[in-house]
């Protein structure tokens, strides 16, 4: 997995590129733990992701929360192929989840 981020205004984005599981979920987990200080916004871009396991998925979700709970927001887009399949199956994108699907 590679993750690249930038900051827009009051919004980081991280795109993340290949897979993310057990094995290297904690780059994912340090990575938005940096975008918390000071934004506003925090936007995960899967465009160029492949994969998804529980580990991956439980930190977005619990990275969300925590984000909300701070008064931020934490958005998801590009979900493709079984990423994507993953995401509504878990109901993870469901109105009134702290995850928020942004366009694309």
């Amino acid at each position: 997995m590679t993750l690249s981020a930038r900051k827009r205004g009051p919004e980081v984005v991280i795109v993340v590129e290949g897979e993310i599981d057990h094995s290297n979920a904690e780059a994912l987990r340090t990575k938005l733990t940096m975008a918390r200080n000071g934004a506003h916004r925090i936007r995960l871009d899967f465009t160029r992701c492949e994969f998804i396991d529980s580990a991956g998925l439980g930190l977005v979700l619990h990275t969300a929360r925590a984000v909300r709970e701070e008064g931020a927001e934490l958005s998801v887009t590009n979900l493709k192929g079984e990423v994507g399949r993953l995401f509504e199956l878990t109901g993870m994108l469901v109105e009134g989840s702290p995850i928020v699907r942004a366009p694309a």
